[in-house]
């Protein structure tokens, strides 16, 4: 009975994250959705974010860079990046150490075939800085200007997955 009082009590205090693996959707992760506020995106998350403000000093355009476009980690979660422009969230990317999968199922290390298999209307490019072999992969909810980009190394791999508004072709942070 005690075993079982402290199993509660540790499930309980563990975020939902490890009770219940969250989705990648274009539309977000889990209960942290593109749209919403950093404020908003840290609650839904239950995790900080290791934000790198303006250092102090800063002069009035790099606060007025930061607040327009910026890309932080979540704190404690390997490989998990929020991107905030304007005040709101527009992107979300995994890459190597996060576990996380989309809603057909596609993850970190699963081949560009399985992207192909799975998704309709792709659009199909040289990764950046690469080249071919090497995709860039993105597939479009044009109805909601949301989609889901998949990049692979030159042997097929997925390397990363981002999902959100425009910024998910982004090739380095906020350009």
């Amino acid at each position: 009975m005690r075993s079982c009082l402290v199993l509660t009590v540790l499930l309980a205090a563990t975020p939902a994250l490890a009770a219940a693996p969250w989705t990648l959707t274009p539309g977000g992760l889990g209960p942290v959705k593109i749209g919403m506020t950093e404020r908003a995106a840290v609650a839904a998350l239950g995790h900080k974010l290791d934000s790198q403000f303006p250092q102090a000093g800063a002069d009035a355009q790099e606060r007025a860079d930061y607040r327009s476009c910026h890309e932080t980690q979540a704190h404690g979660l390997a490989g998990l990046y929020l991107m905030f422009e304007n005040g709101k969230l527009t992107r979300i990317s995994v890459t190597q150490g996060a576990a996380f999968r989309t809603a057909t199922g596609v993850g970190l290390g699963d081949r560009e075939a399985k992207v192909r298999a799975l998704y309709r209307g792709l659009k199909v490019e040289p990764k950046a800085y690469e080249g071919l072999p090497a995709h860039d992969i993105t597939a479009w909810d044009r109805a909601r200007h949301l989609g889901v980009r998949f990049s692979t190394d030159k042997d097929g791999k997925i390397t990363d997955i981002a999902v959100g508004r425009e910024s998910i072709n982004y090739s380095e942070g906020c350009a």
